[in-house]
């Protein structure tokens, strides 16, 4: 049963594996006089994101709020953290929405992921966009586990104002290193055990 399973599993992660090799470097716009995907308008394309290049190589937090924000944040780690070492965290908010007015942000760790510095409060009037409003933070990990550093940004525009809550991934040590075994595995070894 449980070969079963791990054949399973690498059949579904080739599959997937496979899908993504064919979607790379597809256009669904080719060109209309050879009919090949047009490399030129992609290159454009991406060219004109306003986004500031410094921050091209930083991870995308997760959003936690289900409604569009007007604002991105994008983080970096700059050390593997480690239990008991403070580490520090490269926070870049990018304000996406030319009509902001006002953007501030509040950083806090979550139990057992201490937040050391976070600096002055962070807030900005009328932020250009895709410009980067840029903070390092500094958090101590207590254990070995997987934390998250949480930062809740609030945009304003036009008397609206709306508070996006981003999640930062922090792995510590060896995140965790024992997983419980699962129900099923521990029923079909009793049934076993009683024939």
């Amino acid at each position: 049963m449980e070969t079963f399973r791990l054949r399973s599993a690498a059949c579904l992660a080739a599959g997937f594996a496979a899908l993504w090799l064919c979607a790379c470097g597809t256009s669904s716009t080719p060109d209309a006089t050879t009919g090949v995907p047009n490399r030129t308008a992609q290159k454009a394309k991406k060219a004109s994101n306003p986004i500031d290049a410094s921050v091209a190589d930083m991870s995308s937090a997760v959003s936690v709020t289900k409604a569009v924000s007007a604002v991105q944040l994008k983080f970096e780690l700059k050390d593997r953290p480690a239990p008991g070492s403070p580490v520090e965290v490269d926070l870049a908010l990018i304000p996406m929405d030319p009509a902001l007015a006002h953007v501030s942000a509040k950083f806090e760790g979550e139990a057992g992921l201490q937040l050391v510095n976070a600096g002055d409060a962070l807030s900005v009037d009328k932020p250009p966009p895709g410009i980067p409003i840029k903070r390092t933070v500094t958090v101590l990990p207590q254990a070995d586990g997987i934390y998250t550093l949480h930062a809740m940004v609030t945009a304003s525009s036009g008397g609206d104002s709306r508070t996006t809550s981003f999640a930062v991934p922090v792995i510590a040590g060896a995140g965790l290193s024992d997983v419980a075994p699962k129900p099923a595995a521990t029923a079909s070894a009793n049934a076993v055990k009683s024939r």
